[in-house]
């Protein structure tokens, strides 16, 4: 049935085709629809071409919508095709109906459902990507169920990426796994996402890269991630799990990349894990290679966490069978409130069973989280545009308190509140920018840092005003909430008000500053009163340096008895007595007749 599209009493596809292929499944209703049957290739190029080149096309398009059916790409019986080559892309749209069987109350049950990937059987290989699309884009009155297990890829090998996004529809019951990654013994070379923009689920898990059952060994070379922006979850008795899951005695599980989940809406009543899950302790292990984080974004991904739940950031410490080889996060960014239905839940950074760090990282976010526990954390990263509040110490299991970022300009910031004392908490300021110190208060429960800030500015330096006129200063703050205190240094001479007018008094100088009460600096204009009914001041004649007067230059020379040279007198000042004169006329060797007396009584 190649090149063509097919419709109603579906007929598997048992021939090679060289063109893409598009299957329309519209209507059906078998219990079971194997879409392959025979070894088969198909491409979009010549076959010498087939396995070489970029295959960026789609060679297969399978398109549902009002079926009543239970789909896979092809079985894994014994009577199941090998060497199923698919050499491009596969994409699956299922726009209504229900995926399983119809059970009495309409709701669909069954075992494995279906393989969105059409690689059930081990020994398929997809030389391309895998999309799978399931529901209409904001349509959450259509008629679509899905349950059973829906696997992006699944147990053979995929070259390329995995997709499954679901936009609408109720989907689910007691045994629902959305897988995005590779089952069993499959094998994908590159990265699988799992995205939720709407509809309904229950079940037992989210998964967002590989699933391993029994004694089954699924890998994964690239990185597996989960996004949750929409939708409501109303139960899942596994979780949302970002890396790998494993389930039964000798099951091996492995994520070589990184893996994550990425909140941004939704509900979410289940616990969360960045990295892998093993359900029970006969499972061998279950393991991500790389970076295992959970990404809480923006106000409604907080308000997406509806209950009590927990939040691991790689896996679960309790589960020492699985692990993560790199480091550990849980995200906050860029929150500005507590939602009203904000409920506590446990931060678990699984130090025990991550080879890297544990860290809880605050970025942009104002929240208070009086009702969270904060566990078994390396450390603990805040920006500097975070403030939260109501942390507990009983609840705080974190080594360090690491401060990130650049805190230049920020005044005195008090990123941490606790409701008890929390000062034994180690303070790591040595990779931020612009931390001058940190402390904590003096009861212990905030944490205070004090930041390199620049100093505030007075303009202008200088000022001169008319006793009885006004002024105008201004002060540039940079820091942070800085706020300016004016003062003079002399307000009988100038007075300042509390917004830099300065009004002369007197005459005289004087220094009006501003104080930055972030910034804890100072600067100052010079201000010089005068006053224009005053008189001006009598000159201060120059010093006279007593020298000898000869003949020559001695004007009165001629008057007479008075010498030819004249000597300088000592400068004695005495009470003008008789006796004084006398004594005072003859050591200068002038006549008694060139002396008087002062106003003041004195000899001149």
């Amino acid at each position: 049935m190649a090149g063509a599209a097919v419709a109603g009493n579906f007929t598997p596809i048992t021939e090679n085709s060289n063109k893409p292929v598009t299957v329309d499944l519209n209507d059906e209703t078998a219990q079971y629809i194997n879409l392959i049957t025979a070894p088969v290739k198909i491409f979009t190029d010549n076959e010498a071409n087939a396995k070489s080149g970029d295959h960026t096309e789609d060679a297969l398009t399978i398109n549902a919508e009002n079926a009543i059916a239970s789909f896979r790409g092809w079985n894994s019986q014994s009577d199941s095709p090998t060497n199923v080559e698919i050499f491009g892309n596969i994409k699956f749209n299922l726009s209504s109906g229900k995926i399983g069987w119809e059970s009495a109350d309409k709701i669909c049950g069954g075992g494995d459902a279906f393989c969105a990937t059409g690689t059930l059987g081990s020994n398929g290989t997809v030389y391309g990507n895998v999309d799978s699309s399931f529901g209409a884009v904001g349509n959450n009155d259509d008629e679509l169920y899905t349950t059973g297990l829906l696997f992006g890829a699944g147990d053979g090998t995929v070259m390329g990426n995995t997709s499954m996004t679901f936009n609408s529809g109720k989907h689910g019951w007691s045994y629902l796994y959305l897988i995005a990654g590779p089952a069993y013994n499959g094998d994908l070379r590159g990265d699988s996402l799992l995205t939720i923009s709407g509809g309904e689920f229950k079940g037992t898990a989210m998964i967002g890269g590989c699933y391993a059952y029994l004694d089954r060994k699924p890998k994964m070379k690239g990185n597996s991630s989960v996004v949750i922006n929409g939708g409501k979850i109303t139960g899942l008795s596994w979780g949302v799990i970002g890396g790998c899951a494993a389930n039964g005695s000798g099951a091996e599980a492995m994520v070589q990349g990184g893996s994550s989940v990425s909140i941004y809406g939704g509900t979410i009543p289940a616990n969360i894990y960045g990295g892998p899950f093993a359900s029970n302790s006969s499972v061998k292990s279950s393991v991500v290679s790389g970076d295992a984080s959970v990404n809480i974004i923006g106000d409604d991904g907080l308000a997406a966490i509806t209950a009590p739940v927990k939040i691991f950031a790689g896996a679960d410490p309790a589960k020492t069978n699985s692990g993560v080889s790199g480091n550990a996060a849980v995200n906050f960014v860029n929150i500005t409130k507590t939602p009203a239905e904000f409920k506590g839940f446990e931060l678990n950074g699984g130090k025990s069973v991550t080879s890297g760090d544990s860290v809880l990282v605050f970025n942009t976010v104002k929240a208070d989280f009086s009702k969270v526990t904060i566990a078994s954390f390396d450390r603990v990263e805040v920006d500097p545009n975070s403030e939260i509040s109501g942390l507990s110490k009983a609840a705080f299991d974190a080594d360090t308190i690491k401060l990130t970022g650049n805190w230049n300009n920020l005044g005195k910031a008090s990123p941490l509140k606790f409701t008890d004392d929390a000062s034994a908490v180690k303070i790591d300021a040595s990779g931020a920018l612009g931390v001058k110190s940190t402390a904590w208060s003096s009861d212990g429960k905030t944490l205070v840092v004090k930041c390199d800030n620049t100093p505030v500015a007075v303009t202008p330096v200088t000022l001169r005003l008319e006793v009885g006129k006004s002024g105008k200063v201004t002060a540039t703050t940079y820091a942070k909430n800085e706020a300016v205190q004016w003062s003079s240094s002399d307000p009988t001479v100038a007075a300042v008000d509390g917004d830099g007018n300065v009004t002369a008094v007197k005459a005289g100088l004087t220094v009006v500053s501003a104080t930055g009460t972030a910034s804890e600096t100072k600067a100052g204009c010079t201000v010089t009163v005068e006053d224009p009914a005053a008189p001006d001041p009598v000159p201060t004649p120059a010093p006279v340096t007593p020298t000898v007067i000869t003949e020559k230059d001695n004007p009165v020379t001629k008057d007479k008895d008075v010498p030819a040279d004249v000597k300088p007198a000592t400068p004695v000042i005495k009470p003008a007595t008789e006796e004084n004169t006398k004594a005072l006329a003859a050591s200068a060797d002038v006549p008694v007749k060139f002396f008087t007396a002062t106003a003041d009584g004195n000899i001149t």
